[in-house]
């Protein structure tokens, strides 16, 4: 996965806000993760106190820079990714019986692709489910490569089929 299209997924998870402005758990995680919200103090509390951040539920005085600011706090963490130039492959298998629990959303996943921020360096993964439900259309092909080279033919045959699709519908 390259910067730009690292970047374009976390931009689509980041993104997945409704109107009213609602903090997943995942896009939380992330922010945690990232380097922007130490700029943003009542920020970064609001989001170690609660797994998730509804607008409502936001004191007062923070209101109004919650729904003008945060998006923009989300798309600035969004680009403060990249792939993990360390690893040779993006996906790694962790066989049939391991599970390591996904970055993002917390669940155990056998898929892991590893992404690392820019600017303080931490290395976190993201879960193959988590990446496909999150970024749908939006996988880089090196990850959707690796995951089709990992995940057999069958698989690979479903997949690219999806990926498909999802180009025609982008036209």
């Amino acid at each position: 996965m390259s910067s730009i299209q690292c970047g374009e997924i976390l931009y689509f998870v980041i993104w997945r806000v409704n109107p009213n402005i609602n903090i997943t758990r995942k896009q939380r995680n992330l922010l945690l993760y990232s380097d922007i919200v130490k700029e943003y103090k009542w920020l970064h509390k609001l989001l170690l106190k609660n797994e998730t951040l509804k607008e409502e539920n936001v004191p007062e005085k923070f209101k109004n820079d919650f729904t003008y600011v945060a998006p923009v706090i989300l798309k600035q963490c969004g680009q403060e990714w990249k792939d993990d130039e360390n690893v040779v492959n993006p996906v790694e298998d962790l066989g049939q019986i391991e599970r390591q629990k996904c970055s993002l959303c917390g669940t155990p996943t056998r898929y892991l692709c590893y992404i690392q921020n820019k600017i303080n360096g931490k290395r976190i993964n993201i879960g193959r489910d988590c990446a496909q439900e999150e970024a749908g259309y939006s996988i880089s092909k090196s990850f959707f490569n690796a995951w089709m080279e990992i995940t057999g033919k069958r698989s690979q045959e479903v997949m690219k089929s999806v990926y498909l699709l999802g180009k025609e519908l982008l036209k």
